[in-house]
C-alpha cells in the first residue's frame, strides 16, 4: 500500500526540520533523501525549496553533497508535527536559551504557533481556563542561569534522566498541578544520618526544571503550616498511581477545600541560592572569602569576585594584615597585606547555601545566620571522620 502524501504545510515543516538539523550538525542532506521524506518528486521539492528561499530562508546547496539551512524562513512552522502539550514545553525551553544564538531561531519557529494555540484554546473555553493556558502557567523553566555542568560516572547519579519512573512522576505531578488536585506521596526525607519515607499530601502549584532536575513547588497539607510553599525533588518522591488518579477526599462527605495560591515563582527562584527555595522565609546571609595558609595571596578574593550566589547580592573588599595563621614556608615575613571579600544576600534556601559553603573547603566562612554555622560545623566534622 502506497504511503499517503503529507499536506503541503506538513511537507515544508519536514523539509525545514531536516535542513536545520543538517545545518546544525555541519552536514548535508541530498535531494533524494528530501523527496523520500515527503513522498514527492524532485521537481516538487525543488519548487518548495525555491519558495522557502523567497520567504527568507537561507538554504545552501553544495554540488554532490546536497542542501542545508542556516536560517528558517520568516513564516516557518514546526507546529503541525508537534503535539499541543509538547509545543508549550518546547516554547518554555526556548525561553531558557535567551541570549544564545538558538533563541531567535526557536522563538521564530515556535512562538507564533503557541500564541495561536492559546488563542484557539481560550476561545473554545470561554467560561473555563483551558488546559493549555494552565499548562503554560504551571510549567516553569529556570532561564536566568545556564545549567551547571557535572563530571563523573553517569551510573552514580541520583537518578537517570531517561528512567521510566521519573517520566511517570513528571506526568503525574504535572497533571495534578494543571487540575489543581491533591495527591498522596511518599517523600524520602534525610535528617542527619537518618533517612525515612514520610507520607505527604501535596497540592502542586508549579513544576520547574533546574540544573537538569525536575522539582515541584507544592503546599504540604499535612504540615504544621499548610500555606507554606516548599520545593520537592521528583526523584525523591514515590507516587501511588491510584492516589494520583483519584484522591480519597473526592468521595468524602466533607471534601477538603483547596484553593490554589498564585505565587511569583521567578522572584522566589532568583533570590534562592541554586534556585531551590526550602520554604517561604528569607534569611539575611553574610559570607567571607579568606585565603587558607597554603594559598597564594588573594586566592580566595579572585575566586569569589566572579561567584554569583544571587542576583541581588552585595560585595565589598576589606584589607587585613597578614596573620600568623596565614604564615607558611612559601610566605616570608614581608608578605604584603591581603584582603577578605564580604558577600551579603537574602535567600530562602538554607540547604543550597550550606552545600555550597562546604564545597569551598574552608575558604568561605559563614558569618550569619548564626544557627546555620552549627550545621556546617557538624557536617564538616562528619566529613573529616569519614575520610
Amino acid at each position: 500500500m502506497a504511503k499517503s502524501k503529507p499536506l503541503r504545510h506538513e511537507s515544508i515543516s519536514i523539509i525545514t526540520k531536516l535542513l536545520m538539523d543538517a545545518g546544525d550538525c555541519g552536514k548535508w542532506i541530498s535531494l533524494k533523501a528530501l523527496t523520500h521524506a515527503i513522498h514527492r518528486d524532485a521537481r516538487t521539492v525543488k519548487r518548495m525549496l525555491s519558495d522557502m528561499k523567497s520567504g527568507g530562508a537561507k538554504i545552501l546547496n553544495k554540488r554532490d553533497h546536497g542542501y542545508q539551512m542556516t536560517a528558517p524562513p520568516s513564516g516557518a512552522a514546526l507546529a503541525p508535527l508537534i503535539p499541543d502539550d509538547l509545543l508549550v514545553v518546547l516554547r518554555k525551553l526556548a525561553a531558557s536559551l535567551a541570549g544564545t544564538p538558538w533563541h531567535a531561531k526557536l522563538d521564530q519557529l515556535l512562538g507564533k504557533q503557541v500564541d495561536e494555540l492559546r488563542a484557539r484554546a481560550k476561545s473554545a473555553n470561554a467560561n473555563k481556563e483551558s488546559r493549555i493556558e494552565r499548562l503554560a502557567k504551571v510549567l516553569f523553566i529556570a532561564d536566568f542561569e545556564l545549567p551547571a555542568a557535572f563530571a563523573g560516572d553517569a551510573d552514580n547519579l541520583q537518578y537517570s534522566y531517561s528512567s521510566d519512573s521519573l517520566q511517570q512522576k513528571w506526568l503525574m505531578m504535572l497533571q495534578a498541578a494543571i487540575d489543581q488536585r491533591v495527591i498522596s506521596v511518599k517523600y524520602r526525607s534525610v535528617k542527619g544520618t537518618t533517612t525515612s519515607d514520610e507520607t505527604r499530601e501535596l497540592l502542586p502549584l508549579h513544576i520547574f526544571i533546574r540544573h537538569g532536575g525536575v522539582y515541584a513547588m507544592c503546599q504540604d497539607l499535612l504540615s504544621k503550616n499548610p500555606e507554606q510553599i516548599k520545593s520537592f525533588a521528583l526523584h525523591r518522591l514515590d507516587i501511588d498511581p491510584h492516589q494520583a488518579q483519584r484522591h480519597e477526599y473526592e468521595n468524602s462527605s466533607e471534601p477538603r477545600a483547596i484553593k490554589a495560591k498564585s505565587i511569583d515563582l521567578r522572584a522566589r527562584m532568583e533570590h534562592a541560592v541554586g534556585g531551590m527555595p526550602d520554604d517561604n522565609k528569607a534569611f539575611d546571609v553574610e559570607l567571607v572569602y579568606r585565603d587558607l595558609p597554603q594559598d597564594t595571596p588573594y586566592y580566595a578574593l579572585n575566586m569569589g569576585l566572579g561567584e554569583i550566589w544571587t542576583k541581588r547580592q552585595t560585595q565589598h573588599i576589606r584589607k587585613i594584615k597578614s596573620k600568623a595563621s596565614h604564615a607558611s614556608s612559601t610566605r616570608s615575613e614581608h608578605t604584603p597585606a591581603t584582603t577578605e571579600l564580604h558577600v551579603s544576600f537574602s535567600t530562602s534556601s538554607k540547604i543550597e547555601t550550606i552545600r555550597r559553603v562546604l564545597a569551598y573547603g574552608g575558604r568561605v566562612v559563614l558569618m550569619k545566620p548564626e544557627s546555620w554555622r552549627h550545621e556546617i560545623n557538624a557536617a564538616a566534622k562528619a566529613l573529616t571522620q569519614s575520610h
